[in-house]
């Protein structure tokens, strides 16, 4: 496993997210930002970056595992994997979504 210094989206950027502690758990760019502990974040495009994976790092072109754990981007990531047609190169798609971010 691999652990990348970026996150994927539909599109390139850089946005500011808020440090929920020292240890960086909870990070998050949907939550109430403060200068003291608010931090630059690298978006790179997700089919991009993915395809780019599946053709340099697998035998077959199939990834076996996609998690998708991102505090809310996931409802901009999944629409552009159908959109490029990519689902099929994923053995397993685990998508957590988080409701407190929707309102009741």
């Amino acid at each position: 496993m691999e652990i990348c210094p970026y996150g994927l989206g539909n599109q390139a950027r850089n946005p500011i997210a808020k440090l929920v502690d020292a240890n960086n758990f909870g990070t998050s760019m949907f939550r109430r930002l403060s200068g003291t502990n608010s931090t630059f974040i690298q978006i790179l495009y997700a089919p991009k970056i993915l395809d780019n994976i599946r053709k340099t790092r697998t035998q077959n072109g199939i990834i076996d595992l996609l998690t998708i754990n991102c505090e809310g981007c996931e409802f901009e990531v999944l629409p552009k994997l159908i959109m490029h047609d990519m689902l099929r190169h994923f053995r397993i798609i685990q998508f957590v979504s988080h409701t407190t971010l929707f309102k009741q």
